[in-house]
């Protein structure tokens, strides 16, 4: 058991070696693979940076390296947002998984409103029934109540009439 923050970086933990696979055949045969070569040569590469580079990452493990050449993260080449790169490859992307992110749009939505008046059900059952609780009981499944209305109205584009329906709907289950 590790904790980064209190033991410093990687580098001190596994000692001036850098790697614990050169010392131990056993773990060299076990970790032999694209994986770990990968992870080799970030160190290798970490190795060559300079101390006073390291020194100012935020990494506690000390492997990653500053952000100052990634265009994204570059304050004085400020850029129309839509011109960036990684924005255009979002909105392409989008137009193919539109019509998925409606449907788990439409799902969470239905889903936590379900989860919400569940819970109310579970309360008049557990509270009122088996504690005789009457007034506690009432009390949460009005919470429950609102917080559904409430689901209701961020999630959903409704007139005001269709609001009104839908809450009558929902509120008239429980009670």
């Amino acid at each position: 058991f590790r904790v980064p923050f209190a033991l410093g970086t990687q580098e001190k933990v596994l000692g001036k070696g850098g790697s614990l696979v050169g010392k131990n055949p056993e773990l060299h045969e076990q970790n032999s693979g694209p994986r770990v070569a990968r992870a080799l040569t970030l160190t290798d590469d970490l190795k060559e940076a300079s101390e006073g580079e390291r020194q100012q990452t935020a990494d506690v493990w000390g492997l990653e390296r500053r952000g100052d050449h990634i265009y994204e993260l570059d304050g004085s080449r400020r850029s129309e947002l839509k011109d960036m790169r990684h924005i255009r490859l979002v909105r392409h992307a989008m137009q193919y998984w539109q019509s998925y992110d409606g449907f788990a749009r439409a799902a969470m939505s239905v889903g936590a409103n379900q989860l919400v008046t569940a819970m109310s059900y579970y309360v008049i059952s557990y509270v009122l029934v088996s504690h005789h609780a009457v007034v506690a009981a009432w009390l949460v499944v009005i919470v429950f109540m609102v917080i559904a209305c409430a689901l209701i109205r961020l999630d959903m584009s409704l007139t005001a009439w269709e609001f009104n329906v839908s809450c009558v709907l929902i509120i008239v289950g429980p009670l």
